[in-house]
């Protein structure tokens, strides 16, 4: 209800009444003899509160509490709709990490497989025997072994121990020398270079009192380092260095015409000169070659060949006059001949 404003013209005052009594008269609250005709007026908002009488001239009722609204059934099912799928979101955004961790992981194992592998020595294989003989073949199937990986390998009757790549090993006589040849499997795919085609241990008898400078130049004369064609050779480095705690000669080259690199190591003994030759793919990581060379152990106390001749002692300056080597002086084996004398 919207108040109306009155004044008496007899005492002067004012106050308001509730507009139900618009165009009625009332008598003056305040004098109580004049008889005020209440105008009529249109509505019109007015934001003071009523005052005076109003509590007499309107009638006002108290507003009792809103009543409690109900939960619909459709405000549920919306909550449990959006909490449906909101768990299968966070479900596929877990399942797409997953799967991208898990090809991150594909991947990184797929580089890894086509990188050179890490040398592993496997368990020993033709030790203390001879593997096979010149027409025979290897003890197993070489589709069984992965020429990327190394093996343990001890000929018979020869202190010498060192790492051959895995697969079978042939004994051999070749112009009167006994050697061990391996051979890359037919079916391995060596021009990643990836793996040796071929790798020989040829054994030199010494004669008794022959320095090992006499005995590695001999050897070196019998089982030349360089092709007779020295025109096709590239990249030729050869130097000295320490293989087993002897002073060796080694020796490696690249035949660009046909695309391989070749390694040489001339290791002296008491008994023999260990001639370690090696051929692989023109691509091959020399690290490959190295770890072949710096597994070169001697074991003196197992079985020896037959005895040397005799023979007098013409070793040259660095050699003991007895004939035996002078102890190697303490140099690092070098990575790839790194650091050692390049021929001219």
């Amino acid at each position: 209800m919207m108040p109306i404003p009155v004044q008496c013209s007899n005492c002067g005052g004012s106050f308001r009444v509730a507009d139900k009594f618009a165009g009625a008269k009332i008598r003056c609250p305040k004098c109580k003899d004049a008889a005020i005709q209440i105008p009529v007026v249109s509505a019109a908002p007015v934001d003071e509160p009523l005052g005076g009488l109003d509590d007499v001239f309107s009638s006002a009722s108290t507003l009792g509490p809103l009543p409690k609204q109900r939960k619909s059934a459709g405000s549920s099912q919306a909550t449990r709709t959006l909490l449906m799928v909101g768990g299968g979101l966070l479900a596929l955004v877990v399942l797409i990490g997953g799967l991208a961790i898990a090809g991150s992981y594909a991947w990184n194992l797929a580089k890894q497989s086509q990188a050179p592998p890490t040398v592993h020595f496997q368990a020993s294989f033709g030790v203390e025997h001879s593997t096979s003989n010149s027409s025979g073949s290897g003890p197993a199937d070489s589709a069984m072994f992965d020429p990327n990986q190394l093996q343990a390998f001890r000929p018979k009757n020869y202190p010498i121990e060192l790492s051959f790549p895995a697969g079978p090993i042939k004994q051999e006589q070749v112009d009167g020398r006994e050697q061990f040849r391996w051979t890359v499997p037919p079916q391995f795919d060596v021009s990643e270079g990836l793996a040796f085609n071929e790798i020989k241990l040829i054994i030199v008898p010494k004669v008794e009192g022959e320095s090992g400078y006499a005995a590695i130049e001999k050897a070196k004369q019998l089982i030349p380092p360089l092709p007779p064609d020295e025109s096709q050779v590239q990249n030729r480095r050869m130097g000295s260095g320490v293989v087993g705690g002897r002073n060796a000669f080694m020796a490696t080259y690249q035949m660009p015409s046909r695309q391989t690199v070749h390694f040489a190591a001339y290791i002296p003994d008491r008994r023999y000169i260990y001639v370690l030759l090696g051929e692989a793919d023109g691509s091959l990581q020399h690290s490959r070659w190295d770890a072949i060379v710096q597994s070169v152990r001697f074991n003196e106390s197992g079985p020896i060949g037959p005895p040397m001749t005799a023979a007098p002692d013409t070793g040259p300056p660095g050699m003991a006059s007895s004939g035996r080597e002078e102890p190697p002086k303490p140099v690092e084996p070098p990575p790839s001949l790194k650091g050692t004398a390049i021929a001219p």
